[in-house]
């Protein structure tokens, strides 16, 4: 699963990458807007038939990867989760003092998938026109979701950086910033308008897919919930809490499953 592999890279770059990606962020960005273009490029040259890739390592995996959206997701997930893990915990000593950074790569990144879909729906929405076809739901869905998480992403990407943040107030910032969790929403909802009629059809991937990314995205919901809950009544065990939440998520993530499961 692609999501699986990209979730490996990018918690790589958290443990091995974060000392490089604090000191030279902009090496980082730089790299990202690259592969994006270079996706982008590779992309069209491929659907338009000027090239001809036989690898399906290279289409699946070196250019599915970030065409996709897996390596935009996991990037993000990572980000998401950095407010929602225990405070003092070890990841989280490692993702709070890159996490803006790693955020501005994730948009850099997330425009390699954006763009490329982009561009093949606007296509579609072209042929459709132009033969009178109606649009189907999940079309109409998912693009009205993809134009809101760019609404979404690109002013909190530029309020990331640090030129930009001293220059606004500390509370506007934070109050802004909260839109993110909007942003995650979305992303979910993004990911079963997509995959859920998939899986109904027997695409057995596509459902192992809404079983991982249900547990990281409505896991990330849950705990987030938690986190507040124990900052504010401060209890003085938080085992259960975070037991309960264990179970929340098992019971939540079995319904997302059941959604998905059977014949569209």
């Amino acid at each position: 699963m692609l999501y699986l592999a990209a979730l490996f890279v990018s918690l790589f770059i958290v443990f091995f990458c974060d000392e490089a990606l604090k000191k030279r962020p902009y090496l980082f960005y730089i790299t990202g807007s690259i592969i994006t273009i270079a996706v982008i490029t590779v992309s069209q040259l491929v659907t338009n038939h000027t090239i001809t890739i036989e690898s399906e390592f290279v289409t699946k995996y070196l250019i599915g990867i970030f065409s996709k959206g897996a390596f935009a997701g996991a990037l993000w997930s990572v980000v998401m989760w950095a407010g929602a893990l225990p405070t003092g915990s070890a990841l989280i000593k490692k993702i709070m003092p890159i996490r803006g950074e790693l955020s501005i790569f994730a948009a850099a990144i997330t425009l390699s998938h954006a763009v490329t879909y982009s561009i093949t729906y606007i296509k579609r929405f072209m042929l459709n026109m132009e033969h009178d076809r109606p649009l189907t739901s999940d079309f109409i869905i998912t693009s009205l979701v993809c134009i809101v998480l760019m609404i979404i992403m690109i002013p909190l990407t530029v309020m990331s950086f640090k030129a930009i943040r001293k220059k606004m107030n500390a509370k506007t910032w934070k109050k802004i910033q909260r839109a993110a969790y909007i942003f995650y929403a979305l992303i979910y909802i993004h990911i079963m308008v997509l995959y859920v009629p998939q899986a109904k059809n027997g695409n057995t991937e596509k459902f192992f897919s809404i079983i991982v990314y249900s547990i990281v995205f409505i896991g990330y919901a849950v705990f987030k919930i938690a986190k507040v809950y124990i900052k504010k009544n401060k209890p003085q065990k938080t085992g259960f809490v975070y037991a309960a939440c264990s179970a929340a998520v098992l019971l939540l993530t079995t319904g997302a499953g059941i959604t998905a499961y059977g014949k569209a």
